[in-house]
């Protein structure tokens, strides 16, 4: 197999053990650290790739995984929003970061905005041959919270009433397409996973299969519609009860071409099924994922339309506020449905729907 400068466009541990002989007989020091690992001496990998990703006085902020004996994740994590931008500029400027693919960002408090860190890693050599963008202000908050009230996670109720509030206390997002998106080439993978009260702009990403927006404050949509998504086959969205959703506007055949998988989680409105049924884009997906979503009233014009969901492999309405006897009656007309932890609708959003 002949050896290439640039690093494999593949998985295949032959084709990155090519890749570490080469650089090792040119004197390259990630070379040896692979050649290494790769020999199942992992220990002393790991202390010859601590010395090569060394960040000094940033300490655990930055934390490098690595495959095949290179790194390929950067996992970036402040309690300081400010900071974020610096961690990252100085990581993926290394000699290591070369052949990194994926960058996962985390915030340890609910605030900050994610412009800066986005920007500085879209500046980054490595911005054209990233695969996956990861962005988390939420979960691990809401866990940490949970811990701290001594909950079980397994308590739904309080886990979303958690996580509502620490969103609603996270500044808005504010990104500029120009300058942030197009660098992003080959990015396949994009999650937002906090806040998202602000604008996103045009995403255009035509290498994109994976777009997750968990939000509770989503109501960019235009940013959706415009695309263009040639390559999107999973698309997951999470609203709250305060969006305001065009449904025709966002279940438009022609922009999700290669769409399977949906999830539209927590949406506001109870005329989701109408849409879904009026537009082509059902037909074409494999999984649907409505969770969060219906209340006794809005569930009914799905039972009406069931003929019309019975194509898919999965029909998920978890978190859904029906009675028991709801749930039968649907799994007998649809038995693809997936529903756990339903129940009566919380007293707290009892106000929205009633």
């Amino acid at each position: 197999m002949p050896w290439s400068e640039g690093p494999p466009g593949d998985d295949d541990p032959a084709s990155w053990h090519v890749y570490a002989d080469g650089l090792a007989e040119r004197g390259d020091p990630r070379g040896e650290v692979a050649l290494l690992e790769l020999a199942g001496d992992v220990v002393a990998a790991d202390a010859a790739f601590a010395r090569l990703a060394d960040l000094g006085d940033l300490g655990d902020d930055a934390r490098f995984t690595r495959r095949h004996g290179f790194a390929q994740a950067l996992h970036v994590h402040s309690e300081q929003p400010g900071a974020l931008a610096a961690i990252a500029t100085r990581a993926l400027a290394l000699p290591v970061a070369a052949t990194v693919r994926r960058v996962e960002v985390g915030l340890a408090r609910p605030d900050g905005n994610w412009t800066p860190v986005v920007n500085a890693i879209a500046a980054s050599p490595i911005a054209g041959r990233l695969r996956a963008l990861v962005f988390d202000a939420s979960d691990q908050l809401v866990r940490n919270k949970l811990e701290d009230r001594r909950l079980d996670h397994a308590a739904m109720d309080d886990y979303w009433e958690a996580r509502a509030e620490l969103l609603e206390a996270c500044a808005p997002i504010e990104l500029d397409e120009a300058t942030v998106w197009a660098p992003f080439v080959a990015l396949e993978e994009l999650t937002f996973d906090g806040p998202i009260r602000g604008q996103l702009g045009t995403l255009t990403l035509p290498s994109l299969r994976a777009l997750v927006l968990r939000s509770d404050q989503l109501d960019d949509l235009a940013s959706l519609v415009g695309g263009p998504w040639p390559r999107l086959a999973h698309l997951e969205l999470s609203f709250g009860a305060s969006s305001t959703i065009a449904w025709p506007e966002l279940l438009v055949d022609a922009a999700f071409p290669a769409l399977t998988h949906l999830a539209l989680r927590d949406a506001p409105d109870d005329d989701i099924v109408e849409a879904l049924v009026a537009s082509p884009l059902l037909e074409r997906l494999t999984s649907l994922d409505l969770s969060g979503t219906f209340t006794t009233r809005g569930v009914e014009p799905l039972g009406a339309h069931a003929a019309r969901f019975g194509h898919l492999a999965t029909l998920e309405l978890s978190r859904s506020h029906l009675t028991a006897a709801m749930v039968a009656a649907l799994r007998a007309r649809l038995p693809n449905l997936v529903v756990d932890d339903h129940g009566p609708f919380p007293a707290r959003y009892r106000d929205v729907v009633e």
